[in-house]
């Protein structure tokens, strides 16, 4: 498992002290995250009660669970969450921070677990059926995807693109 989990449970056990609930503070923020944007990408597409629907289900189910765990399947809930913003990426004018975005919050992902690495398999399929639907390969997300996977790895950029 990286460290980045250890690393924040210590960190936030240094600011709350020793207890239970500083020990699954980050999960429980990160299934928080999860859920707010799950609401905001919901209600987007459609309407603010569709969107509310879709941020209480996870409480309904046993996704509750992983915030209350002191694992880091929380954190890997919020980040690829976060991750979703790759669908703004082409509709939106901010397409630099989008995709700034979209790489921290897959580093992110990758560096609280190494089972993270399976938010890129739907992501590059939903963006393969982009590129098909719009005929045109928009290499800011597929850039971001790269950068996102080197950066948690700890490869940089220039070793991985060499043969």
């Amino acid at each position: 498992m990286p460290p980045t989990f250890h690393i924040l449970s210590r960190m936030f056990l240094r600011v709350f002290g020793v207890n239970p609930l500083a020990l699954r503070l980050p999960e429980i923020l990160g299934v928080g995250v999860m859920s707010l944007c799950l609401f905001v990408i919901v209600s987007r597409r459609s309407s603010a009660v569709y969107g509310l629907v879709a941020m209480v289900l996870p409480a309904r189910h046993a996704r509750l669970y992983y915030a209350t765990e002191a694992r880091p399947y929380g954190l890997v809930l919020g980040c690829a969450a976060l991750s979703l913003c790759w669908q703004s990426v082409a509709d939106d004018r901010r397409r630099l921070s989008l995709s700034l975005g979209l790489t921290a919050s897959l580093a992110a992902a990758l560096a609280s677990h190494y089972y993270a690495v399976l938010i890129f398999v739907p992501l590059a399929a939903g963006e393969v059926a982009r590129t098909i639907v719009r005929r045109r390969l928009d290499p800011w997300v597929w850039l971001a995807f790269a950068h996102g996977y080197d950066s948690a790895l700890g490869v940089p950029a220039s070793d991985s693109i060499r043969p």
